[in-house]
């Protein structure tokens, strides 16, 4: 791994070198040079800035398999960037350098002849259009026309991949270009090698030629289908690979090997020179993620590639992560930055707990109704829970039973999640909300006009940072259902200004409109949930958010949330303030939460195993989120079953020392001391009243 150096904590030396890697970048592949590639300023004639880290990432990338002839050269590379550390941009260097570079090969005459090869970019489809501008803004390849931004697979015609020199697409379009031309054959088909379909890999059951009793078998009747002009490109067997570089934004949402975008992805990573993966989270929930993108990679070594599938080892009845191959894993592949390469203001994170005191009603009542239905949620998940029982193997196959139950109490699990935030949600659930389902938006209102104390909470800490002078505040939480009727609370009690709530349907060019115009407010509130996320920028502008309702299952959707307003860009010290109930269900995911960030995280991200007890490789400390979750008692708030064993303790002491003092009277003795007094669980005050924390950073 190339853990990089800060340029602060670098000898003068260093920072010389740096200096003058940085220079060269812009001496050899800025516009002002022939045939250059980077704008060296922005539209307001503004100087673009190159952070060291990123220079030092792309020099990293050239210099994989530098040995070998850059027709047979396999040079991959994963950045292990946070959020918010310029990824793109060093993508953007990576594509210069690439492009730019008067590489040559050798034929099998012998005669050296110029190399050329087209870089391909992978993104998101949310992020597409951010990158499009994010390409025009640092190069002029729009203006020479040899960019193809393809949003469908019909913008991939063979004349304009042929006159591109860098193709920006996404791995959606990659999925239907590949069908257009192939079809998955049914489990009873007879594949060409004679074989049952039913009995190879779903990857391996791709057929080129039409779906029988489709309109394009009717249509082309026994003449299959042309092959998609971008994977014809792949399809070549001789020659150079027709990608110099492959780009792969947020590589590790969903390209596992064995799944169709993996799968594809990998075809084309096969064919290029260069591999540059990016992500600021490389694990989001298991360590099987970490061999997928080894594999779709085709990351070199080969021994890599078969070691990926021993990043676990038993020991015991328990699976724990694989120091040797991890250390490979990093030693081959990895390039680590983090937030203090960017010399950021200070941030402070708050954790602000509180007893929710669910199904509150006017006065002091608390709703017996609501707290019963969320006990009897909680009640029947644990005991599905109890009586699931199999392997690995039948758990992964969604139609056994022991999928069935998970999926069962992956819901009790979001719905008393619902209930923390809003008796109304919890109670009838996100679904009953949907527009089919309530086309009057009748739920919407009930839950409006019946806040919990969660929504009065977020309402007074969203207003106590504007009246501070951080009029923009950015709210995130998971669930689209839950930002709707905060949304729609906050409006009916006016004064916090404009709302923007982004949701994950939204065009690329509307999310990016929403962003500029809530950062130009003079005052307003963006929400925003995990779908809309991806690749949005909330800075500068916007110094204060908050993380709301039900927590995501994994702590790098909170640390990506959290990048929004924490990364290049930003001129102002941040606050983040997250929100839990106290022994809630939230409060149990964020010790789930620390598995994932202390141990799992640090150990992918920087081979770090200092929160590792011992010398294991065990990273799960928290048992099933079901297993710890309790109920709620009639006051509304969880029950504190820490409290109920120190009770239990004290009670039990109480009986010895009356046991104790009835044997002293019996024999004239002096009684033993009372026991101190029993141990009481002081509730918090309601939330709507609470005492807010001071403002980290006030004007």
């Amino acid at each position: 791994m190339v853990d990089q150096k800060p340029f602060r904590e670098m000898s003068e030396s260093e920072k010389e070198e740096v200096r003058a890697q940085i220079q060269f970048y812009w001496n050899r592949y800025s516009v002002l040079k022939k045939g250059g590639i980077l704008k060296q300023f922005d539209a307001n004639k503004r100087q673009h800035m190159l952070y060291p880290h990123q220079v030092l990432a792309v020099n990293h990338l050239l210099s994989q398999d530098f040995g070998t002839p850059i027709d047979q050269r396999n040079a991959s590379l994963l950045l292990i960037h946070e959020v918010g550390t310029g990824k793109t941009i060093s993508s953007i260097l990576a594509m210069a350098a690439c492009l730019k570079t008067p590489w040559k090969f050798k034929q099998p005459n012998g005669l050296e002849v110029p190399y050329k090869g087209k870089a391909l970019i992978i993104v998101p489809k949310a992020v597409l259009e951010v990158w499009a501008e994010t390409i025009d803004a640092w190069s002029n390849l729009k203006e020479r026309n040899i960019l193809l931004k393809a949003e469908t697979q019909k913008d991939l015609t063979h004349d304009k991949i042929q006159t591109a020199a860098v193709i920006l697409t996404t791995p959606d379009t990659l999925v239907a270009a590949w069908k257009t031309f192939m079809y998955l054959a049914g489990p009873d088909e007879v594949m060409p090698d004679g074989r049952l379909a039913r009995t190879k890999h779903e990857m391996d059951r791709w057929v080129h030629g039409s779906k029988p009793g489709s309109k394009q078998a009717e249509l082309l009747g026994d003449v299959k289908p042309p092959v998609h002009p971008l994977y014809a490109l792949i399809n070549k067997g001789a020659g150079p690979p027709p990608f110099v570089l492959t780009v792969v934004d947020e590589a590790h949402e969903g390209y596992k090997p064995t799944k169709q975008k993996g799968h594809l992805l990998r075809m084309f990573t096969r064919r290029s020179v260069y591999k540059l993966a990016l992500t600021g989270t490389p694990v989001s929930a298991k360590p099987e993620e970490i061999p997928g993108l080894v594999t779709v990679l085709n990351a070199m070594p080969l021994a890599l590639q078969k070691k990926a599938h021993y990043f676990l080892v038993n020991q015991g009845q328990t699976q724990v992560l694989n120091r040797d191959t991890i250390n490979e894993f990093h030693a081959q592949l990895v390039d680590r930055v983090d937030a203090k390469f960017l010399d950021l203001p200070e941030r402070k994170i708050l954790t602000l707990e509180f007893d929710p005191y669910v199904g509150k009603l006017e006065g002091a009542k608390i709703d017996p109704e609501v707290i019963a239905r969320h006990n009897q949620i909680l009640t029947e998940a644990q005991a599905e829970h109890a009586r699931s029982t199999g392997t690995r193997d039948e758990l992964a196959s969604g139609d056994s039973e022991l999928g069935k139950a998970q999926r069962k109490c992956f819901t009790a699990v979001i719905r008393m999640g619902q209930f923390e935030f809003s008796s109304i949600l919890g109670m009838n659930g996100a679904k009953a909300f949907d527009r089919d389902q309530d086309p009057s938006g009748s739920l919407y209102e009930e839950a409006v006009s019946k806040p919990s104390q969660t929504m009065r909470l977020i309402a007074r800490l969203i207003r106590s940072r504007q009246d501070a002078c951080h009029v923009r505040v950015a709210v995130f939480c998971e669930k689209l259902t839950e930002l709707e009727i905060l949304k729609r609370f906050l409006e009916r009690e006016g004064g916090f200004g404009e709302f923007f709530l982004l949701e994950g349907s939204l065009s690329a060019k509307r999310r990016n409109e929403y962003v500029h115009q809530f950062l130009g407010c003079a005052k307003g509130v963006f929400l925003f949930s995990k779908a809309g996320s991806v690749g949005i920028t909330l800075c500068p502008g916007c110094e204060v958010l908050l993380s709301v309702g039900p927590l995501p299952w994994n702590s790098t959707t909170i640390d990506q949330a959290f990048g929004r307003v924490y990364r290049i860009g930003q001129t102002k010290k941040v606050e983040i303030i997250q929100l839990v109930a106290r022994n809630s269900v939230t409060a149990v995911k964020l010790s789930l939460h620390d598995d994932k960030r202390l141990r799992l995280a640090k150990v992918a991200a920087d081979n770090n195993w200092e929160n590792f007890k011992d010398e294991g490789g065990q990273w799960r400390f928290t048992d099933t989120i079901l297993k710890e979750c309790v109920p709620l008692a009639h006051t509304g708030n969880y029950v504190d079953v820490n409290a109920i064993a120190r009770m239990t303790l004290w009670q039990e002491k109480y009986r010895q020392w009356e046991v104790s003092k009835e044997q002293a009277d019996a024999n004239g003795l002096a009684p033993p001391p009372r026991p101190d007094p029993p141990p009481t669980v002081q509730a918090l005050p309601l939330p709507a009243q609470m005492p807010l924390p001071v403002v980290s950073f006030p004007c």
